[in-house]
């Protein structure tokens, strides 16, 4: 989320102003967004750690985001439920 708004100098913006909690907001959901795709033990599962935190794929990401419109669902889905938000998994359900 830090490298996502680095550029835009938030430091500088009014706190309470409704730009920067846009801007926080979409921050969020296209890290959570990444976070829901390749959460997983490191043990069993590839995670690709550096390339989430580089600069490069912050820049990459930081396209999808707009001042003038919310995220458009199609380009970042969300995978939560209102059943829960864990990695773990009872047998038969949550």
């Amino acid at each position: 989320m830090l490298n996502l708004v680095e550029p835009c100098e938030i430091g500088k913006m009014d706190p309470l102003c409704p730009e920067l909690a846009h801007l926080l907001v979409q921050a969020k959901q296209i890290a959570y967004h990444d976070r829901d795709r390749l959460l997983a033990d490191p043990e069993f599962q590839s995670v690709p750690v550096e390339r989430l935190i580089s600069k490069r794929y912050a820049d990459e990401r930081r396209r999808l985001m707009r001042e003038d419109r919310a995220l458009p669902w199609n380009l970042l889905p969300s995978f939560g439920t209102l059943a829960g938000d864990t990695v773990f998994r009872l047998r038969g359900g949550y």
